[in-house]
C-alpha cells in the first residue's frame, strides 16, 4: 500500500510492463464475442481487470478479491 498499488502495476520496471502486455494478450485470445460477464478472481488493485474492460467493452466486468485493502484501492482506481 505504500506503493499505491501493486508494485507490477504502479511503478513497475519495464520488464514486468512487458510480461505483463504479453500474458494480457494471451488471456485476451481467449474471451470470445459471444461471452457477456467476466469475473476477475483475485483482481487485486484492479488494473488488469480495467485492462479487460478497456479493451472488451461490451462486457460486464466484475473484479473480486480476498484482500480489503486491494478491493478498496480498486474502488478509488476506477470507481
Amino acid at each position: 500500500m505504500d506503493n499505491g498499488g501493486f508494485l507490477y502495476t504502479t511503478n513497475a520496471q519495464f520488464s514486468s510492463y512487458v510480461a505483463n502486455k504479453r500474458i494480457s494478450e494471451e488471456i485476451f485470445k481467449y474471451i470470445k464475442p459471444e461471452y457477456k460477464t467476466l469475473v476477475d478472481i483475485g483482481c487485486g488493485d484492479g488494473v488488469y481487470t480495467n485492462e479487460i474492460k478497456q479493451n472488451f467493452p461490451h462486457l460486464r466486468v466484475y473484479g473480486f478479491d480476498p484482500a480489503a485493502k486491494a478491493v478498496e484501492n480498486a474502488a478509488k482506481l476506477f470507481p
